[in-house]
């Protein structure tokens, strides 16, 4: 489900993810084969994390040598007919055990978090509770309270650890 990027609730999950391939500790589920540690470069030249030269590219200015040189010999190697599939290149998207409904569902903290915030002020609700997470869960199209309330709580964490640290 993508939304705009004006979206807070966006905003906030993007900043999350990529703080997690930057090696903070924002609370996103990385690969922990592939824990986000030392350099980009370093991690790519271990060889294990095939997708962090994509995360190098897009998230430095400019583009290291290293991602360059690093993407052209694959990109010739796969024209070459090295690899059957760009998995090989760059590995699953997810890691073992992660599937993408599972993802997509913890990807919507923040849409929840909101949610929940915005039903709780409007006097529909004077505390959090089952009930609030219901209707939110129920609002939004995402299953029972107990997976909106980990949603919820997911996000608020972050959110505090966000602000202690600033």
């Amino acid at each position: 489900m993508s939304k705009k990027k004006d979206d807070p609730s966006e905003r906030m999950l993007d900043e999350k993810i990529l703080g997690a391939v930057r090696g903070e500790k924002t609370g996103w589920p990385i690969d922990p084969q592939y824990p986000a540690e030392g350099s980009f470069e370093d991690r790519f030249n271990l060889g294990h994390d095939k997708q962090i030269l994509l995360w190098a590219i897009a998230l430095c200015e400019p583009i290291p040598a290293w991602a360059v040189n690093a993407l052209r010999d694959k990109l010739l190697r796969a024209a070459k007919g090295e690899y059957k599939t760009w998995d090989d290149v760059f590995g699953k998207i997810f890691a073992k055990n992660r599937q993408s409904r599972g993802i997509a569902t913890e990807a919507r903290q923040y849409e929840v978090w909101f949610k929940v915030r915005e039903m709780r002020g409007h006097g529909r609700n004077s505390g959090i509770g089952e009930a609030l997470f219901e209707r939110v869960g129920s609002e939004l199209g995402i299953g029972t309270h107990t997976t909106v309330s980990k949603l919820y709580y997911a996000a608020d964490r972050a959110i505090k650890a966000a602000k202690n640290q600033a």
